[in-house]
């Protein structure tokens, strides 16, 4: 009986997740998250509710990158592509302005990327957004991370204090590094007034972005089309290998003439 008692009483201490849905696309989700204790929310002091517009959170958010590998050889990812920030800014506008001081904004998104029309890769983004402050906190949790092929999977979920992978997120002007994954920006800065359009510098100096696609790459992009007969001989690793290939390109990491060697040496070896 009195092992009875203390799970019961266990289970009464137990905290809680709470998640208020505001804004759900099935490829982009912005949440409202909180916890509970005993049935009260535990106060985390965030300044919430905050009125910020979207066109400021459009502005701050689109300036945020994130740089995967080191120094001298990195990708940067933008946080948020082009086709999904205004929903994605709107809905944070929204949930700040109705979120208390126990709750914090979670937005995850879902970009697809089909190749050739033969198979799609899912690639996962989480963020958490929060306001202390004059400072708009963002803690990157995922970017750019490909999902399982198991659609029963679970969406992995973002969580403050925890780095699921390994990059570090930049500070561009107006904000400052809170940690190597979290950048806060000083939200009511005139600079946040208007759009800047967040661009990173290689080691020679040339100013870059790796853009993110949100839809499949037309056949006509790959220099020079492919027949449907052509694709249809092709097996599913030609395939990726090629998708592979004209991934590198478009990310600058090769030049023009090494990827149409690369490109004709796996057409010709799916030929023979």
């Amino acid at each position: 009986m009195s092992t009875l008692l203390l799970a019961i009483a266990s289970l009464g201490c137990a905290t809680r997740q709470v998640d208020v849905t505001i804004y759900d696309d099935h490829s982009t989700q912005v949440e409202l998250r909180g916890y509970e204790r005993r049935g009260e929310a535990i106060d985390r002091d965030y300044n919430h509710p905050t009125h910020i517009s979207a066109e400021r959170v459009s502005h701050i958010v689109s300036a945020i990158e994130v740089r995967v590998g080191d120094k001298s050889k990195h990708t940067l990812y933008p946080i948020v592509t082009g086709q999904s920030l205004p929903a994605i800014a709107s809905a944070v506008s929204q949930a700040l302005g109705q979120a208390d001081s126990s709750q914090m904004v979670i937005v995850k998104t879902v970009r697809k990327n089909k190749r050739f029309g033969v198979f799609t890769r899912k690639h996962l983004t989480s963020f958490i957004i929060y306001v202390t402050g004059d400072y708009f906190h963002v803690k990157v949790s995922r970017i750019n991370w490909e999902l399982p092929r198991d659609p029963k999977a679970k969406i992995p979920e973002p969580r403050l204090g925890e780095e699921q992978m390994e990059f570090r997120v930049l500070a561009g002007d107006g904000m400052h590094s809170a940690s190597k994954q979290t950048v806060a920006a000083r939200w009511r800065d005139p600079i946040f007034e208007t759009a800047r359009r967040s661009l990173d510098r290689t080691d020679s100096g040339a100013r870059t972005r790796t853009i993110l696609l949100e839809e499949a790459i037309p056949l006509d992009e790959l220099g020079r089309p492919l027949p449907e007969h052509i694709i249809d001989r092709l097996s599913p690793e030609t395939l990726r290998q090629l998708a592979d290939l004209e991934e590198l390109r478009r990310q600058g990491a090769i030049t023009e003439g090494e990827y149409a060697r690369r490109r004709q040496e796996l057409l010709g070896a799916a030929g023979r």
